[in-house]
């Protein structure tokens, strides 16, 4: 046998050992196979903050590991926070959701706009799951982001429908009521309607701070952070994340702009640079081939490549490999950082979520 055709069948088969060892099928509409995994369990064990690398938005994959990830993490660590891309209103209407089982606050969330089919179910997945637990295991939701509508103006117009019998804030509910018959759905657009609450809060306060959300609409409310400040966003939502409680785990989900490990003035990098955080922080990101947005537009190139994750040639050809050999559509990959090929990357993300042959979201 030539001894270049030798030394690629010894390369493949450390390539296979390799990938034996550190991936793991796993079915990511029910994640309960990875308690067979011993090692990745251990990684989760040592880690209170799981960050998932969404790339790209918009793929049901990305709602159902949040959930599916979340209510594993329950089980087996007690991780009862979600922390999610968007604002305090979106979490605030899914969190209602999750207490009451009323669709009403799903459907003017975001994916609930979308009438995202994977998303509801996710959702409603997650509801049922959460009856079941205790008061003080009950999971919750927590928005790190800048505010988006119409999940704004209906979070602060079911907010004043617990105020319901306070005549003095009759005029307050009638102006939430018009722009949430006007309101279009955006990124931008929140801005003028958190100042006119700024400048109303001290006419109402003796009222409002009456019903027990208040602290939560107080603290929505007076949130800097904005689509159109973007240079700050990721300071905005770490600052966020500092106020929560050291003592618990939690897991997240955004773009992988967010959760890059090698750049600290982004969300994963400030949260490490936090009191009691340093070694906390443990990265998933996920990696689609051959998968479709809806109306199967094809996903062209992975969000990952366009911004450095995989664009070096050695790595693709290293990712390619295990894709191509692996038994499953969907897989962890344990990032080595021993091999040189995963040198640079381990630095980004610590595991490698890949999904094969996706479809966009159905609608229902």
């Amino acid at each position: 046998m030539p001894m270049k055709r030798f030394a690629i069948l010894i390369l493949v088969f450390q390539y296979t050992l390799l990938f034996a060892q550190s991936s793991y099928c796993v079915d990511f509409t029910n994640l309960d196979s990875l308690k067979n995994f011993p090692v990745i369990n251990e990684d989760f064990k040592n880690k209170k903050i799981i960050l998932l690398g969404e790339a790209p938005h918009n793929m049901p994959a990305n709602t159902f590991l949040q959930v599916e990830f979340l209510i594993y993490l329950n089980k087996s660590l007690g991780t009862k926070v979600l922390l999610i891309e968007f604002g305090g209103s979106e979490a605030y209407l899914l969190n209602k959701y999750l207490q009451t089982g009323d669709l009403k606050y799903y459907s003017k969330s975001y994916y609930g706009v979308k009438r995202a089919l994977e998303a509801k179910l996710s959702i409603q997945k997650l509801y049922e799951y959460n009856k079941l637990l205790h008061e003080n295991e009950k999971i919750k939701i927590v928005g790190l982001d800048f505010e988006r509508e119409p999940a704004l103006s209906f979070t602060i117009q079911y907010f004043l429908d617990q105020l319901d019998t306070v005549a003095q804030l009759s005029e307050l509910k009638e102006r939430v009521k018009m722009r949430c018959d006007t309101v279009a759905v955006g990124y931008d657009s929140t801005e003028p309607f958190l100042v006119f609450m700024r400048n109303e809060i001290p006419k109402y306060h003796q009222w409002l701070r009456q019903a027990p959300d208040w602290l939560q609409i107080e603290d929505l409310i007076n949130s800097k952070s904005s689509f159109a400040n973007f240079s700050l966003r990721d300071k905005d939502m770490a600052n966020r994340f500092s106020k929560l409680s050291k003592d618990e785990r939690f897991l997240g989900s955004f773009g992988t702009m967010h959760t890059r490990l090698d750049e600290p003035s982004l969300l994963a990098g400030l949260i490490q640079k936090m009191d009691g955080h340093k070694d906390d922080v443990l990265i998933i990101n996920l990696h689609h081939e051959n998968s479709f947005y809806n109306a199967n537009k094809p996903i062209e190139t992975s969000f990952l490549d366009d911004y450095g994750f995989f664009n070096r040639e050695n790595i693709k050809t290293y990712l390619n490999h295990f894709n191509k050999i692996a038994e499953c559509n969907s897989f962890v990959l344990k990032i080595d950082a021993t091999d040189s090929h995963f040198k640079k990357l381990k630095n980004k993300c610590d595991y490698v979520f890949f999904l094969r042959n996706q479809m966009g979201y159905g609608e229902y």
